[in-house]
């Protein structure tokens, strides 16, 4: 039985300045929904909107994470429409856990990669690059 959702907007504006020093303003809309069963989350949602297109890095940790590298799930999104949905089971591995959402302008091949030793290039063929909002929070249950 499921008793509730809790929601967190989450909001990313950006202001780039371009090489002419004019102002371009790019707007992003995250909504964060947890939905429990029983007082337990048993999911995460992730969705909005973008003005533009980008990456939508998701990673959700268990409480006993050490390496945020090597440790935890990692989900990339593209964001090629302007509405962007993904919903994450999360299991009890990841209670007491954490996560981080941020969105990138840029997807890095590991053919054209400039950084020594990238882990995310070997183990997933390419990085993400150019943050142009973050925001983090926990999977409390009691």
């Amino acid at each position: 039985m499921k008793f509730k959702k809790i929601y967190f907007p989450i909001f990313f504006i950006l202001f780039i300045y371009c090489n002419s020093f004019s102002q371009e303003q790019k707007q992003f809309n995250v909504n964060v929904t947890y939905d429990f069963d029983t007082g337990v989350p048993v999911s995460l949602a992730v969705y909005g909107k973008s003005e533009t297109k980008g990456y939508l890095g998701i990673s959700i940790y268990s409480a006993v994470v050490t390496d945020l590298k090597t440790e935890g799930k990692h989900l990339q999104i593209d964001l090629k429409d302007k509405k962007f949905s993904h919903t994450i089971e999360l299991g009890e591995y990841f209670y007491n856990g954490s996560f981080e959402i941020a969105i990138w302008g840029k997807k890095v091949p590991k053919s054209e990669c400039q950084l020594q030793d990238c882990y995310w290039c070997k183990t997933n063929g390419f990085h993400l690059d150019e943050l142009l909002g973050y925001s983090s929070g926990f999977l409390f249950w009691k």
